[in-house]
């Protein structure tokens, strides 16, 4: 896509809108924060806008001009880390029923 290629573009651009919508579901919640993580964090700036643009435009009751999206630190690794920290936190660290 970064050499130019439209067809990988019109691929990334209708992935980061159906991205959107996803989001804009989410935000039935109303979370103030979404962290992407995986591709979605490796190609943040060809992603994230227009997926914000399209949740910000969808998002019920105006609840997707509230939600931040952002592309986490940990790039590809951010399933890997989250999914250790929360065996940690279990076994490790927490009671059994805090977890």
């Amino acid at each position: 896509m970064r050499a130019g290629d439209p067809s990988a573009q019109q691929l990334v651009e209708t992935s980061a809108q159906y991205l959107g919508l996803a989001l804009a579901n989410l935000n039935v919640i109303n979370p103030e924060l979404i962290l992407l993580g995986s591709l979605f964090a490796d190609e943040a700036d060809a992603i994230l806008p227009i997926a914000r643009k399209t949740m910000q435009a969808t998002a019920f009751g105006g609840l997707g001009q509230q939600a931040r999206v952002q592309a986490t630190s940990f790039g590809w690794q951010a399933g890997m880390i989250g999914a250790a920290a929360l065996a940690l936190a279990k076994y490790l660290y927490l009671e059994p029923e805090e977890v």
